[in-house]
């Protein structure tokens, strides 16, 4: 492993040149946690405190942040040391670090050298700018075992960007000699005495979050390369995904909003397609653990989020219209009854062991997975294959499946088009996570084939929000024998069936224009030659 360069093991006139590597587990700390953790006997060794005080450097336009790179100046007692960092596109664990030592807290172009970002701030030509300010109190143990030696950090601090601040704590285990699968192994049982959290969020993009508002953005895609493995694209789409899960998930935390739980989901959504797309490449005896626990939390959160649909789609327009207002104020007293104890279910999801425990082993499945070891020779084979050849296929089985299912939309169940909107969905985050691999020749194609694949997604998601909404406005009046309120269900029913068949007419003609779309990916080998391309 490279050498790691870090606080006080930094050369005392660092000058930037090759990159150091920085591996480490961050987790977030609850108000009890550290109670429980300092039972373990890492904890029993003196701890070192001290104070650091770090600003975060940007553009305005975020475009350090937007090619993966973070830069800070931090100080720590007199001494000041500005560093840059580049996350890993493939391992959840490993980053790339260059520091060197500057007179002030202001950020010194004059000492970034030949770290990646010259060639990109030259490129840019914009001045840096300071986003946020992190003043934490650190302490620090270090636990050697016969495997390694790991630093044992714990935060407690608070983060400023503009007018806005939030307090934060959190635990880092950096390996500083020997093997990572140790610091997996006191992970596990850190992890067994207190319910903490692995964090995929750094100090510079939980000042990002609080200065703006990026959880409102589009998912971000995984960074995949025409010269990657299935392997490597598999880790990327997976990293991806599971730091879309637990930054939803903290965002919740702090603030049990829509669409902080709306975040997650999409996040679970999107892993749970990327553990089907890659089965063939990864299954092992996790696996299935891994996919039912990924239901189950998915089921948990379904609730919470099914409510907020059915008040924002069908109550809130249907409110005003209804034959007794009295009728549909004791309704609505039922509904908000009925999301405080849907939202009080997902809290206890996200705030519970098992969440934590299941994040943490994806993260620890995907780096160092028994799927990684092998002795199957064509899982070997398909692992180590590039990527390209193996995502066309993907796509097109998947566009082939959607193209015959969809002819039948008139004559198809709730359940069969719920089931046909999931493999739209599955298509479509494909899309997204294997575009790059295939350049940039067919933007237009593939814009085309992605507005298509969106509106008929979209067509059958209304579909199945009506038939949820039938079910949810009995649901909430459940054992409530009140005639009043069963007229009200009635009234928002009737509602509800009145707009199916529009929306229905809105899925054909959308599945229509879906058929017609051509591929924006190359050709197969043994492609179905009914397959537009």
């Amino acid at each position: 492993m490279t050498d790691l360069v870090h606080g006080d093991e930094s050369p005392a006139a660092a000058a930037v040149g090759g990159p150091a590597s920085e591996a480490e587990l961050k987790f977030e700390l609850g108000p009890n946690d550290l109670r429980k953790l300092v039972r373990h006997a890492a904890f029993a060794a003196a701890p070192q405190t001290r104070k650091l005080t770090s600003v975060y450097y940007d553009t305005p336009a975020f475009d350090l942040r937007k090619a993966g790179f973070s830069l800070r100046v931090r100080k720590e007692g007199r001494r000041f040391v500005q560093t840059v960092k580049q996350a890993s596109a493939t391992e959840f664990f490993g980053r790339g670090e260059w520091e060197a030592e500057v007179a002030t807290l202001a950020f010194d172009p004059g000492v970034i050298g030949d770290t990646p970002v010259t060639g990109l701030l030259n490129e840019i030509g914009g001045a840096l700018v300071p986003l946020s300010q992190v003043t934490v109190i650190r302490t620090v143990r270090v636990w050697t075992s016969p495997e390694a030696t790991i630093e044992i950090s714990v935060d407690r601090g608070q983060i400023q960007a503009g007018a806005n601040h939030q307090r934060f704590a959190e635990m880092e285990l950096e390996l500083k000699a020997g093997g990572m699968r140790a610091v997996y192994a006191l992970a596990r049982e850190l992890c067994e005495l207190a319910p903490i959290c692995l964090s995929l969020t750094s100090k510079s993009e939980r000042g990002y979050h609080l200065g703006s508002s990026l959880l409102d953005e589009p998912s971000a895609n995984p960074a995949l390369a025409a010269t990657m493995t299935v392997a490597g694209a598999m880790s990327a789409v997976s990293k991806a995904c599971l730091s879309q899960i637990i930054g939803g998930a903290e965002a919740f935390r702090r603030d049990p909003a829509p669409r902080c739980i709306h975040e997650t989901r999409i996040g679970l959504r999107r892993l749970r397609t990327c553990m089907k797309v890659f089965r063939d490449a990864v299954a092992d005896d996790s696996y299935g653990w891994i996919e039912n626990e990924l239901k189950w939390l998915t089921g948990e959160l379904g609730e919470a989020r099914d409510l907020d649909v059915f008040v924002e789609e069908t109550f809130l327009p249907a409110a005003p219209a209804l034959s007794d207002p009295k009728a549909g104020a004791r309704y609505a007293g039922k509904l908000e009854k009925a999301r405080v104890a849907a939202y009080a279910r997902a809290q206890l999801a996200v705030n519970s062991r098992r969440f934590a425990t299941l994040v943490l082993e994806i993260a620890l499945w995907v780096e160092d997975g028994a799927w990684r070891r092998t002795g199957d020779t064509t899982q070997r084979s398909l692992q180590s294959s590039p990527i390209g050849p193996f995502a066309s296929e993907a796509l097109s089985r998947m566009a082939k499946h959607i193209r015959k299912r969809g002819e039948q939309i008139r004559d198809l169940d709730v359940e069969h088009r719920h089931r046909l909107r999931t493999r739209a969905k599955r298509l479509r985050y494909s899309t997204e996570f294997f575009a790059p691999p295939f350049g940039d020749g067919g933007v237009k194609r593939r814009r085309e084939f992605n507005d298509g694949l969106k509106a008929m997604q979209t067509a059958l998601g209304r579909l199945n929000d009506m038939a949820l909404a039938r079910d949810t406005a009995l649901g909430v009046i459940s054992g409530d024998s009140s005639k009043a309120l069963i007229f009200v269900a009635g009234e928002l029913v009737g509602r509800v069936r009145s707009r199916e068949p529009q929306a229905l007419g809105k899925a054909v003609k959308a599945y229509r224009d879906f058929a017609q779309a051509k591929r924006f990916w190359p050709k197969p080998r043994g492609a179905d030659p009914e397959l537009p391309g």
